[in-house]
Order: structure tokens, then C-alpha cells, then sequence
């Protein structure tokens, strides 16, 4: 993203929402793009609602001079600024700086915070920070402090496959129960006849008694 023939105006932020684009779209599949495999806002007419510049280990000074003012001029709405790092450097660095634009259109500064979190005006949405250094991860968060973390793709999967897993072991669980219940249910059926088959025994039994009975009497 930049501006048309311009090398120096070229902006690749490490994350980026371009408003009305599918997630799913790429920038070949547009007409008059080249393979080049990056947007151009003088042919898409789209600049980034939101922007995220994640600060390197060895360069840090970089999204500090050159991204703000890059973003400026490209029309970002809002710039988040993530240091991984900040817990290393021996001049005080935060964690987070947020820019976004002001009365007269500029982007410029509002927040810097060594705060976990900070709330995305455009997203509607808090990026959280997880861990540190290499092991840094950002993450969205929903709620009113952010508290609810909306999962990656890979715990999507993941929770998808416990899911079905679940699922598994209930109709397994299911079949048990039906299975036992059948079983039950003949077994009832067993004692039934059973108890059916005891009376008819001894309805028998007393018929011939009664009827023995009967003969000694009338001798």
C-alpha cells in the first residue's frame, strides 16, 4: 500500500484491516493489479480502517520515526504500535503507543501504556497482549475490559475436535445406556414369565391337591 509510483510511500504493516474486503480476498484476484500480491489504494480506493506495527528486536526505532508518519500520509484510521520488547530496553519504551487522527484529519499520538491491553477505537475491540519478547502473542479481546478472548483459528480446531470428541463419547455413552436399558427391560420380561410360569405351577399344584382331597372325602 502507498502511493502510485512512489517506492519511499510504501507501506507493509504486519497486521491490517482493509473495511469492505473479504478476509478471504488477495490482491491478484482484483482487476488491474499485477502479481505482486500487495493492495494498492490507488486501484482498490481502500486505506487500512486499522493498522497494527509490531516493533523487531533489532530495529526498534523504526515504527517509532518512519510508521506514524507513513500511515499518515497512506489515510490509516487508527495505528497501534506493539513493542514485544519493551521490558528489555534500558530507555524507557511502553508497550503500547495508539495514534489515531485528531480535529484537523492528523494522526497523532493519544495513548502510550505499558498496560496488557489497549482498546482499538475501529475495531471496537481491545488487542491484548500476551507474554513477552519472542513469546509475545496479541489477541482480541471482547467484553468491557477486554476479558473475553476470541480464540485463533488453531484452538478453533482444536476445540472443534473436543467438541466432537464429546459428541463421541455422549452417543457412546447413549448407546451404553440404551443397551442397558434393553437388557433391563428384558430381564423384566424374564421375571415376568418367570412369575407367571411359578403361578401356573402352583395353581396346578393346588388343583391336584384339592382334587385328592376331593376323592378321600367321598370314599
Amino acid at each position: 500500500m502507498g502511493q502510485k509510483g512512489n517506492i519511499k510511500a510504501c507501506v507493509a504493516p504486519d497486521i491490517y484491516v482493509l473495511p469492505g474486503i473479504a478476509p478471504t480476498s488477495r490482491p491478484t484476484k482484483w482487476a488491474g493489479t499485477k502479481d505482486e500480491q500487495c493492495w494498492k489504494t490507488w486501484i482498490h480506493q481502500v486505506v487500512p480502517s486499522v493498522a497494527i506495527e509490531v516493533k523487531a528486536r533489532r530495529v526498534p526505532r523504526k515504527d517509532e520515526l518512519q510508521s506514524p508518519s507513513r500511515h499518515d500520509a497512506l489515510g490509516t484510521k487508527e495505528l497501534i504500535v506493539f513493542d514485544p520488547f519493551h521490558h528489555r530496553r534500558r530507555a524507557p519504551r511502553k508497550r503500547f503507543a495508539v495514534y489515531r487522527r485528531d480535529a484537523v484529519g492528523k494522526l497523532v499520538i493519544v495513548l502510550e501504556t505499558n498496560d496488557d491491553r489497549v482498546h482499538s477505537e475501529q475495531l471496537d475491540a481491545f488487542i491484548v497482549a500476551q507474554d513477552e519478547g519472542d513469546d509475545a502473542l496479541l489477541r482480541l479481546g471482547v467484553g468491557p475490559n477486554g476479558e473475553n478472548l476470541l480464540p485463533f483459528e488453531s484452538e478453533l480446531v482444536e476445540l472443534e475436535t473436543r467438541r466432537a470428541e464429546e459428541a463421541a463419547q455422549r452417543a457412546e455413552h447413549e448407546a451404553r445406556m440404551r443397551q442397558e436399558e434393553a437388557r433391563m427391560r428384558q430381564e423384566e420380561a424374564r421375571r415376568a414369565e418367570d412369575a407367571i410360569r411359578r403361578a401356573q405351577e402352583l395353581e396346578a399344584e393346588l388343583a391336584r391337591l384339592r382334587a385328592g382331597t376331593s376323592k378321600r372325602r367321598t370314599r
